[in-house]
């Protein structure tokens, strides 16, 4: 996968860990530190990478929602 940075505002309705699975900014400033970051540190992009993955496939795998709405149909 490729490490994500969005906006707060977008992370919220995604809800994955800030600066563990996706990077969030605000201010333009904030998305350069995070871009050099991950450019520069490959240990780090990777790690992003992967949590990020995780947490995706968790949280938003076909057979994870469908197991969700079956719970919310079957309520």
């Amino acid at each position: 996968g490729l490490p994500c940075i969005t906006s707060q505002l977008s992370q919220k309705g995604i809800n994955a860990p800030i600066d563990k699975a996706i990077l969030a900014a605000t201010e333009p400033a904030e998305y350069s530190e995070k871009i050099i970051k991950l450019l520069t540190d490959e240990d780090y992009a990777k790690s992003i990478s992967s949590a990020a993955l995780i947490f995706v496939k968790d949280n938003y795998d076909w057979e994870v929602i469908l197991s969700k709405l079956n719970k919310v149909v079957e309520s």
